[in-house]
């Protein structure tokens, strides 16, 4: 009996009532979602150009490392003396400005426009040098005022165009040719400059620093004028000798 009234109940709960709507009810759409206009980047894919790391100013810490050997220096006046690397990025920051390290942003920015043009990665040889590091790399007296000490100049090759560094200035030409502000470089022999920077292309057999122990020709970018502060780069003894973190 129990189940023959279960049984009839299920087919009551089984008849739908049609649904009655007025011409006033409403309805709710489903659309096909649109793609966000000036949609904002995730942090994480700002840190890519394709698939090259972007250049940021970490790839501009200083290359010292304590465990290479010490040098003898014999200086001009036939003087002797021994000179140890520093500890590396482990024991002192980039130059510090405001608070915060710094490296100057058109030198960054520069380097991600050659990846962007080119495809191919940049290698930064030679960034930030802190005084220790940047005497043990080349102890000529003329280099005491590098401007690698203030974060205002950097050394590099393109993967993949290694011996073809000419075409790398090209893509260094069309930035500027982009650029309302400053003038297109002139050139000088293997020397490229505007109001804002000097590019200097040196062969596989020239300056041979510390840093740049490799077989390759290289780039070397100086900045001459500051955009932002709307000033020249002069080199800066307190810049360059004082204005980073010494760890220990």
């Amino acid at each position: 009996m129990e189940k023959s009234e279960s049984k009839k109940q299920r087919q009551v709960n089984l008849v739908v009532e049609p649904i009655q709507r007025k011409e006033t009810d409403a309805f709710f759409v489903v659309q096909d979602p649109q793609p966000l206009e000036n949609k904002e980047v995730y942090p994480w894919q700002q840190k890519y150009i394709g698939q090259l790391p972007r250049i940021t100013k970490e790839f501009f810490r200083c290359n010292g490392n304590p465990l290479n050997p010490i040098l003898k220096v014999e200086s001009e006046s036939s003087q002797v003396t021994y000179q140890m690397d520093c500890g590396g990025m482990e024991r002192h920051s980039l130059p510090v400005r405001q608070g915060e390290e710094f490296i100057y942003p058109i030198l960054i920015d520069l380097l991600n426009a050659v990846q962007e043009k080119t495809g191919k990665r940049v290698i930064i040889t030679s960034g930030h040098l802190c005084p220790t590091h940047n005497t043990y790399v080349d102890p000529a007296k003329k280099n005491r005022v590098s401007k690698h000490l203030m974060g205002a100049e950097v050394d590099f090759y393109v993967e993949g165009m290694e011996y073809d560094p000419h075409s790398v200035v090209t893509a260094l030409e069309e930035f500027y040719h982009e650029d309302t502000e400053f003038q297109s470089l002139k050139k000088n022999g293997n020397i490229w400059s505007n109001k804002e920077i000097v590019i200097s292309c040196h062969s596989a057999t020239e300056r041979r620093n510390g840093d740049n122990k490799h077989s390759y020709p290289y780039l070397t970018i100086e900045l001459r004028y500051d955009r932002y502060n709307r000033k020249p780069v002069h080199f800066s003894w307190h810049l360059g000798y004082n204005a980073f973190h010494r760890n220990g």
